[in-house]
This record gives structure tokens, sequence and C-alpha cells, in this order.
């Protein structure tokens, strides 16, 4: 495996749970470990909050802000 350093992915949320929950098992199975996981919410819901309430790994971090005004 060649090695790259710490490797950063951002995922950005609002409202599909069952797919973040998809998404971040697909990063945790990467063959690398050297990883971390942040997760923007853009006033996610509650049910996104209680799903990432259930990670207990230091490499997810996970911000839920107030959801952006968009044009």
């Amino acid at each position: 495996m060649l090695d790259v350093g710490m490797i950063s992915v951002v995922i950005a949320t609002h409202d599909r749970p069952e797919l973040l929950r998809r998404a971040i098992h697909s990063v945790q199975q990467q063959s690398a470990t050297d990883w971390e996981l942040l997760i923007m919410g853009d006033g996610a819901t509650p049910e996104t909050d209680a799903l990432m309430a259930e990670y207990d790994d230091p490499r997810i971090k996970y911000h839920n802000g107030p959801r952006q005004k968009y044009p």
C-alpha cells in the first residue's frame, strides 16, 4: 500500500441518515487506517444527530450547523 499520509474525507449532510451510515461504513472499510472523517450537517435532522451519537471513533468528527439559506 502506498503511504500517502493522513487522508481527510468530508461529507455534507442534511436529511439522509441511512445513506450517511453507508458512507461512514465505506470509509471505515478502507485499507488505509490513517484517516479522519469530517461530517458537516447543514441543519441536519434529529435522526442524523441520533445516528452520529452511535459512533465512538475519534477519527469521526461531526458538526451540525444551522441550515443555510440558498438562493
